[in-house]
């Protein structure tokens, strides 16, 4: 940790001065962001799935997918309430859509991932090409794909949204685009596509166990979503056989030479 220099008097009237130009002395404040290793504001968390299906689908009686343009509940990390963010890169979100609902075509610089929860017979179109939503299933949005989201079917489809959007507000590099119609048209057959991250967020896609996330332990469950932050260790325990689906912000970091493993 760098030492903070001693404030005297004459530089407490000098740091008045320059106030009011909008200037700050870098070593009064180099040891909040200079620092020996990452100090996320962010905290372990889990969100039981049992209750967010409850909340999901009376959002579903009060709102419609077409009105809400997308019927999505955030989960907010409980340090960073009110920034609809799980990190300070990546944003979670769990949609609902109902038998005879369209969520209208539309576009955006932030990439986005469906992982679905729940239910089948919706499908999630992407530049022309319908992909159907299975449980399991694993469909990608990338940054400024025309999308709409439909479920012809008999039953409600939950699945889980994953995007950048506070990295990309970090950027200011937020665009968003409506397209003229409320359904693209398909120009593409389906599978044509080859496509199918350091915070990170999981959801249980199958069995139940135990993790611990620095000093915090949680149980999960399938279908169950948590939060490891930044620089948080994290050990995982199964009591059963069990698959994982996680998205972290780790390719940009490693794109930006920052990414790095604990010991």
């Amino acid at each position: 940790m760098f030492a903070q220099p001693q404030t005297r008097d004459e530089r407490q009237a000098f740091y008045r001065q320059i106030d009011r130009d909008h200037l700050t002395p870098l070593w009064e404040v180099r040891g909040d962001f200079v620092i020996a290793q990452p100090n996320s504001p962010c905290v372990p968390a889990l969100w039981p799935y049992a209750r967010l299906r409850e909340h999901v689908l009376k959002s579903g009686d009060l709102i419609t997918a077409k009105e809400a343009e997308r019927c999505v509940l955030i989960l907010e990390n409980p340090a960073l309430r009110g920034q609809s963010c799980l990190t300070n890169t990546l944003y979670c979100g769990l949609q609902l859509i109902l038998p005879g609902e369209v969520a209208p075509t539309h576009r955006h610089t932030q990439s986005a991932l469906r992982f679905v929860v729940e239910g089948e017979g919706a499908y999630t179109a992407v530049d022309g090409e319908r992909v159907a939503m299975h449980p399991g299933d694993f469909i990608i949005t990338p940054s400024w794909a025309w999308h709409d989201h439909g479920n012809p079917g008999a039953v409600p489809v939950i699945w889980m949204d994953g995007l950048d959007i506070p990295l990309i507000r970090t950027f200011d590099a937020g665009f968003a685009e409506r397209y003229s119609e409320e359904i693209q048209p398909a120009t593409k057959p389906n599978g044509e596509s080859s496509q199918v991250t350091d915070g990170t967020i999981v959801h249980v896609a199958e069995g139940s166990g135990r993790c611990v996330i620095g000093d915090q332990a949680f149980e999960w469950d399938a279908k169950d979503i948590f939060v490891v932050p930044s620089w948080a260790p994290c050990r995982h325990e199964s009591h059963t056989d069990a698959v994982l689906f996680s998205f972290s912000d780790r390719p940009v970091q490693q794109a930006l030479g920052l990414w790095r493993r604990g010991q």
